[in-house]
């Protein structure tokens, strides 16, 4: 056995023997007395920080890469090419002429045509049978219409929202006819045909007298004086409707006469009709709101657009045939008619004390399309500009108030556009009716402008600054189309 010469007088031999080594103390400073020195062991080396490792690539690899990429798109356009031409050939095969080359373009056209031409007819009628024909033309139209609109007088059963029309259409004959076709949906005509009448005016002499009185010295004498008076009255033509027939599917009335009309002698169409007052926002249809003590009232408004006035009367429906309109509105007592035109007798009293007379101005030559009117129980606020053109705004009596700032932009709006247009008004008054109830935002006829509420009322105390913004864009846009 091998002994380990220790030395006893070095205690920190003496404590590594018994406890076995002990780390140094790195916290203590070793004493000026010790003269032995404690090498560093590995652990206790300084480490050298790692070098951050890097991605890299050779200007052959990004080469291929790109050219890669290059490939992959061309050949995903190539199959796309591919497919979409065989779906193509697909398509032009099964047409039914063969494709060989042309050099003629007129040609080509016209084998485009003769494959159009046997191309298999369509369901309905053709735009030629919806069309009107060309034998006669309206000069005007004269309607007298009589408005059932219940909630404000009793009426009789079966009338609710219903109309009694006449009219009078002076027409114009260009062709010889032996019939008369007009637009017509969803009228009623009268099953005898004896009466509908074929009318033509005649100058009627008249002898009108007139006293004048002549003054002298000493004495007076009277003098009549009798000169006559020219008057057109209307009388029967001679020709008669010998059959009424009405075609659904082409919303057109024919009137077969039992003789021929000649070009050139305007004849006069006199025929009594029915017709509804609807409840889908579209013709002549009725709108509701409540009032402020909670009752509900109703309003009869139109909104005609092109080819929908034959639901309203029998007309010549088609933008190319224009005529001026004299109105006269029968309505229940409590009501307001307006129109188109200026009224010549508002609220006149008739022999039924519960039904008014409204009679209109005649209208400029107008499509039918243009053709508008109402019948509400509606107050208004109205206004005259520099130019003489009147506006009146129409609302719910409770909304009246609200309808100040719109007249007042109004009157500017319109005064503006006839100063910068140099064009005189065309109508004497211009009517803008809030409404509750409406298909659309707006709707305007000649004179006459329909706003939803929400459109043209504006309140200070309850409405911001983008509502009082969007009235005003609303009255510019009407008025500009008027």
């Amino acid at each position: 056995m091998v002994m380990e010469t220790v030395d006893l007088g070095d205690r920190r031999e003496l404590i590594d023997l018994i406890y076995g080594p002990q780390k140094p103390d790195l916290d203590k400073t070793p004493t000026a007395s010790s003269t032995t020195l404690t090498p560093r062991t590995e652990n206790e080396k300084i480490k050298k920080p790692k070098k951050k490792s890097r991605v890299v690539c050779s200007y052959t690899t990004i080469l291929l890469l790109f050219i890669l990429a290059a490939a992959a798109v061309l050949l995903s356009g190539f199959i796309s090419y591919w497919y979409t031409r065989q779906e193509y050939e697909m398509k032009l095969a099964a047409l039914p002429f063969a494709s060989v080359p042309r050099k003629n373009m007129t040609k080509l056209m016209r084998e485009e045509e003769i494959m159009y031409e046997e191309e298999e007819p369509r369901e309905g009628p053709t735009m030629e049978e919806l069309r009107l024909p060309d034998t006669v033309e309206p000069i005007w139209y004269n309607m007298t219409l009589k408005m059932y609109l219940p909630g404000y007088i009793a009426l009789p059963e079966g009338k609710n929202f219903t109309t009694d029309g006449n009219i009078m259409i002076k027409l114009d004959v260009k062709h010889p006819t032996t019939e008369i076709v007009l637009n017509a949906k969803d009228l009623t005509f009268p099953m005898d045909a004896n009466k509908v009448k074929i009318l033509t005016e005649r100058l009627a002499t008249e002898m009108e007298m007139e006293n004048t009185t002549s003054q002298k010295t000493a004495t007076s004498t009277k003098k009549v004086t009798v000169s006559p008076v020219k008057r057109l009255e209307l009388i029967e033509s001679g020709t008669k409707v010998k059959n009424i027939v009405y075609n659904s599917t082409l919303e057109k009335v024919s009137f077969i006469l039992d003789g021929s009309l000649e070009a050139g002698n305007p004849v006069i169409l006199q025929l009594p009709f029915i017709g509804q007052i609807s409840n889908n926002l579209t013709g002549l249809f009725v709108s509701s709101y409540m009032k402020s003590d909670g009752r509900s009232r109703l309003a009869a408004i139109t909104d005609i657009q092109p080819g929908s006035a034959r639901k309203l009367f029998p007309c010549f429906d088609e933008p190319r045939f224009k005529a001026p309109l004299s109105l006269t509105i029968l309505h229940p007592k409590g009501t307001t008619a307006t129109a188109n035109a200026m009224e010549i007798t508002d609220g006149q009293a008739t022999s039924d004390p519960m039904w008014l007379k409204t009679s209109f101005d005649v209208t400029r030559p107008l499509p039918t399309s243009m053709t508008a009117f109402t019948l509400t129980d509606f107050e208004k606020a109205q206004t005259t500009t520099d130019t003489g053109a009147k506006i009146r705004m129409y609302s719910r009596p409770e909304a009246i108030n609200s309808t100040e700032f719109a007249l007042e932009t109004s009157a500017k709006v319109l005064e503006f556009l006839q100063r910068y247009l140099a064009v005189p008004p065309r109508s004497a008054k211009l009517d803008v009716f809030a409404l509750p109830e409406l298909a659309k935002a707006e709707m305007s006829g000649d004179g006459l402008i329909l706003v939803r509420e929400d459109r043209l009322l504006y309140d200070p105390k309850l409405d911001t600054i983008e509502g009082k913004m969007q009235v005003a864009q609303t009255i510019c846009h009407e008025f500009t189309k008027q």
